[in-house]
């Protein structure tokens, strides 16, 4: 039996330059990945389909899809926030 398709994707990102949406799917990702490895540490294997389906139920909510789509603003504002700060210091170096 194959393995049910999850749509997070599309839920999460709405088109291919949706950088925003893509920074929001990998948010996801990570946490899917943090719990598969706590998952492992616990029990000492890959969580079955079973097994996962409460953690994909809860990640596809409203409130956790709003959630990925905070954290990627976040994340966005911290990264620019680096990038501004590295060209001002190159331009006052530059300029000085």
């Amino acid at each position: 039996m194959a393995k049910p398709y999850n749509y997070i994707y599309e839920q999460l990102v709405k088109s291919e330059d949706d950088v925003a949406g893509i920074i929001s799917y990998s948010v996801y990702k990570r946490q899917k990945m943090k719990f598969i490895q706590d998952f492992k540490k616990t029990h000492g294997c890959d969580p079955s389909e079973a097994e996962l389906k409460p953690f994909l139920d809860i990640s596809t909510s409203p409130q956790q899809l709003e959630f990925y789509k905070s954290e990627s603003t976040v994340l966005t504002e911290k990264f620019l926030s680096h990038v501004l700060a590295d060209d001002l210091n190159e331009r006052e170096v530059f300029f000085l």
